[in-house]
This record gives structure tokens, sequence and C-alpha cells, in this order.
């Protein structure tokens, strides 16, 4: 017997979630021009096959904003359908921006499959209740301007003095691995799960 624990979310960061086209999915789906709608279409067409939206993410996003309710609302679906299927989640407090990040999930199984199968529940919950209005509700908080992320990140490394000056989102995807700062600078870190340096919640 083997107890096993991970988290599911690391801090602030997004996931590579993705769907094409959000007005197409989104019933009475405004102008996606629109700020807050065009924030949607972006955090969920970054790449990838298109995917349908479950009717609660449709409702969520027919206004292009998802609220701290709606967010709460969403994760607690999500931690429901896990310990439905019999998986332990242990406690979700949240970080200074008020994110949920310690969903520690800990089982006790007797084979690789059981993880295994405890890892494919944990995903499987997430798809129409959780993963996409996270990574939009994180976004409205770390981007509040829903410009680019990468363009962020490589200005921010600019700005920390890790880059040359004129340095790109371009120049960002092209980096070698590992990149030249190494694994452990705390700069560069915060340059890419907090690149337009929003200060957090008081």
């Amino acid at each position: 017997m083997r107890l096993n624990s991970f988290l599911v979310r690391d801090r602030y960061m997004l996931t590579g979630v993705v769907v094409v086209g959000i007005c197409a999915l989104l019933v009475g789906c405004s102008d996606s021009s629109e700020p807050e709608v065009a924030r949607v279409d972006r955090i969920l067409s970054m790449g990838g096959d298109s995917v349908e939206l479950s009717d609660f993410e449709r409702k969520v996003f027919e206004d292009g904003v998802v609220s701290q309710a709606e967010y709460d609302e969403a994760f607690g679906l999500w931690a429901a359908c896990v310990k439905e299927r019999g998986v332990q989640v242990g406690d979700t407090g949240r970080d200074e921006f008020g994110f949920y990040w310690q969903n520690t999930i800990t089982s006790v199984n007797d084979s690789a499959e059981e993880d295994e199968q405890m890892r494919r529940d944990v995903h499987e919950c997430s798809q129409g209740t959780w993963i996409f209005i996270d990574n939009v509700y994180r976004d409205q908080v770390l981007n509040p301007e829903s410009r680019d992320w990468f363009d962020g990140i490589a200005e921010c490394l600019v700005d920390a003095g890790l880059v040359e000056k004129g340095f790109t989102r371009e120049d960002y995807f092209d980096l070698p691995y590992p990149p030249p700062w190494g694994h452990e600078n705390e700069e560069a870190r915060e340059c890419q799960i907090n690149p337009f340096r929003v200060s957090p919640k008081q």
C-alpha cells in the first residue's frame, strides 16, 4: 500500500487548456472585440484542439467575466466530483491573490494503475467545471489590461536585467533549455507567473 499526494495547481500558473472560437460556443455571445469577451477568447484559444463547453461554463462566460462567486462555485463542483470518485482532497487554502493553490490530492493506492486512475479522475472532473474558469479568473487578476501574456513576460525579463533591451515574445519562445539564467532565478520565475507585477490583495 502506498500513500501518494500531488498538487493540482502550481501557484498562479495558467494551464495550457484551449478552445478555439469561444464566441462560436457561447449562446448570445457579443462582439469579440469587447474587452472581457476578448479576454476569454484569448485565454481559450492559445492553440490545440477545440472542445465543447459545459452548460455551466457557457453561463459563466456569457458576460466575459468570472466573478468570485463563480470561481468558488467552479472549484466546488470540481472538488465534489473528485470526492464522488473516491479521491481525497486536502486543505484548499488560498494564496495572497485569492487563488486556490493548496489543492493537494492524497490517495492510498496499491498499484501504479490506481495512481493513474486517480490522475484521470482529477483531470476528467476539471473538464466542464473548473479548469477553463480558473484560467480566465487568474488572468483577470494578474493581467487586468488583458494584454498578451508573453509580451508581458518579455518586458518583465528586460526590466529585471535578465535579457537585452528589445527582447520579444518570439525571443522568449526561442530560448534554449535551460534558459541563460538557470532554473533557480527568482526574478525570472516571478516574471513568468506575474509578468505585469500585480500586487496581491490586501
